[in-house]
């Protein structure tokens, strides 16, 4: 009900209202991009901005020692998405681009799996439909060896690939 209640709001606003619209996208904007660089700080330094210390060697921005940033990122992102898309001159292949390499990557300092699974998920299912099979071959030729190579940095080894192998019953002496 609170997705139907949420759409027929925007379509309410949108029909009366284009500059409430355009000024709670603007704040919904400054808000990813400051959760965008809290975490990221905090990730690097082990601490945010407000002094909130990283909890399990996982960013959590604001949300302290609640994991949810991934999840926020993975719900609220691709409004951020569409928007930018719509107002940006800036080439398709070039904004599809940086904001799969950013949303990949807050995903994975946050430690997130199965957020990160379904981003995944939902970044093929967006190539798919939204790009020509040239702009597919070219992100995945770019996004490819980046994702390997943050896959391979030890600290997101253990929480992506060990950690998560083990929990699913993966081992040497058993297959999947």
């Amino acid at each position: 009900i609170r997705f139907f209640l949420f759409f027929l709001f925007f379509i309410y606003v949108y029909d009366f209202n284009k500059n409430f619209l355009l000024t709670f996208f603007i704040i919904f904007n400054i808000i990813i991009s400051f959760l965008i660089i809290d975490s990221t700080i905090q990730y690097f330094t082990g601490f945010n901005l407000l002094n909130y210390e990283m909890y399990q060697s996982r960013a959590s921005s604001l949300f302290k020692d609640e994991l949810i940033l991934g999840n926020f990122f993975y719900l609220f992102f691709p409004v951020s998405f569409f928007y930018i898309f719509k107002s940006s001159k800036f080439s398709f292949l070039s904004k599809f681009t940086f904001f799969i390499m950013i949303f990949v990557f807050i995903i994975l300092i946050t430690g997130e799996r199965i957020i990160f699974l379904k981003s995944l998920i939902l970044i093929i299912i967006l190539g798919i439909f939204l790009l020509n099979l040239r702009l597919k071959i070219i992100l995945a030729i770019i996004v490819t060896p980046i994702l390997i190579g943050f896959l391979n940095i030890p600290n997101f080894k253990d929480r992506f690939i060990n950690d998560f192998s083990l929990r699913l019953g993966i081992n040497t002496e058993r297959t999947f």
